[in-house]
């Protein structure tokens, strides 16, 4: 048996599939099977870089920005208010 998955995402956890592939690997996988990647290294090391820190805080404000403007033309256009949402929206993305 061969597990293939490219579960890794962004610093190998960010799109939550490594339980999927756990879960698969326990439910499916035989003792003698493989999985590939089986392994995976994450080296981290301090950066300092100005440019991209005013990029990324552009970003979070544009972002909230958006969701402001798509929120307020919900409740006028179709009366969804997703005011309750907002919270939330910005602790998960920014």
């Amino acid at each position: 048996d061969v597990i293939v998955s490219e579960w890794m995402g962004y610093f190998l956890l960010r799109e939550s599939m490594v339980s999927s592939v756990l879960f698969a690997r326990e439910k499916w996988l035989k003792p003698s099977g493989v999985m590939y990647p089986s392994e995976a290294r994450l080296f981290v090391a301090p950066l300092s870089s100005p440019s991209f820190f005013a990029r990324r805080q552009a970003d979070v404000r544009n972002g909230k920005e958006e969701w402001d403007t798509l929120s307020a033309e919900l409740r006028e256009r179709f009366s969804i208010d997703f005011f309750a949402l907002r919270d939330a929206m910005r602790k998960e993305h920014f």
